[in-house]
C-alpha cells in the first residue's frame, strides 16, 4: 500500500512538471500583480509641497514605502523572449507632522506606464529566472495640507527600468516574484525626486 502511495505521489509530481512546460510560443498573456513600494527617502517627495504653504519638513515623520498594484498585458514570441505592457499605482507614502504648532499632513503618488522586454530562462521543471529591462513612464503628483492652506503638484519621468525575478510555470497559469528598479524619478523644482523601486509578486494567465 505504501508503495502505491508514492507511486501515485510520484505521479502526480511528474504530471504537475509536464505541466509547466506546457505553455506555448507566440501567446498572449495577462496578469496581475501587488507588492511593496520602497521610495529612497519619503521626506524628498513632499518637501516642495510642504515648503509652498510655508511649513518646514524638519520635524516630519516620513513612510519610504507604501502597498502597490498594478496589471499587464504581454506576448511571448518564443521560448525565451517576450515583451509586456503595464500599469503600476505604487501607493501613497505619507509625511506628517506639527510645524510651527499646526498639524500638517503630505502625501507621494507615483504611477507608471511600463513597456518592458522579458528574457526567460528556464533553470529546472517549472522554474525559471526572468531578465526585465523596458522603459518607464512615470508620473509622481505630490499634495500638502494644513488647517489653513493645501497644494498640490505633479511630474513626469521616462527611466529605464531593469529588473530580475523568477517565474514557476503551471501551464496556462504561472506565479512570479519579481524586483524592478526605476531610479529617480520627479521633478527637483516642483514635487521632488526620489529613487523609487517594486518587489511584486504577481500570477499571469495564457492565452
Amino acid at each position: 500500500m505504501k508503495r502505491a502511495a508514492a507511486v501515485t505521489i510520484a505521479s502526480l509530481f511528474a504530471a504537475l512538471a509536464q505541466g509547466a512546460h506546457a505553455a506555448q510560443p507566440d501567446s498572449w498573456y495577462v496578469g496581475v500583480l501587488a507588492g511593496r513600494t520602497h521610495i529612497s527617502n519619503g521626506c524628498n517627495g513632499v518637501s516642495q509641497a510642504v515648503q509652498s504653504i510655508g511649513y518646514s519638513t524638519s520635524n516630519f515623520n516620513c513612510s519610504n514605502s507604501a502597498t502597490a498594484v498594478g496589471g499587464l498585458v504581454g506576448y511571448q514570441f518564443d521560448r525565451h523572449l517576450g515583451f509586456e505592457i503595464g500599469y503600476t499605482d505604487f501607493g501613497k507614502p505619507s509625511a506628517s507632522g506639527v510645524a510651527a504648532g499646526t498639524p500638517v499632513s503630505a502625501d507621494v503618488s507615483p504611477t507608471a506606464f511600463n513597456a518592458t522586454l522579458v528574457w526567460t530562462q528556464p533553470i529546472a521543471a517549472g522554474f525559471s529566472v526572468l531578465g526585465r529591462l523596458g522603459l518607464g513612464i512615470t508620473t509622481v503628483k505630490t499634495y500638502a495640507s494644513s488647517p489653513t492652506a493645501s497644494t498640490s503638484a505633479s511630474a513626469q519621468s521616462r527611466t529605464g527600468v531593469p529588473g530580475i525575478g523568477v517565474e514557476y510555470d503551471f501551464g496556462r497559469i504561472a506565479a512570479r516574484l519579481i524586483f524592478d528598479y526605476y531610479g529617480k524619478v520627479g521633478d527637483s523644482s516642483t514635487t521632488g525626486t526620489t529613487n523609487l523601486s517594486l518587489l511584486s509578486g504577481g500570477v499571469t494567465y495564457s492565452f
